[in-house]
């Protein structure tokens, strides 16, 4: 994965971690079911 799309996702989970959590959750679940 290129660093540039690294650091913007880094910089996204910082800006607005309720909302990132809440995505991995839903992955969490898609990967679970």
């Amino acid at each position: 994965m290129p660093p540039g799309i690294m650091k913007r996702n880094s910089s996204k989970r910082k800006a607005s971690e309720g909302s990132d959590e809440q995505e991995f959750s839903e992955e969490q679940t898609l990967i679970a079911g």
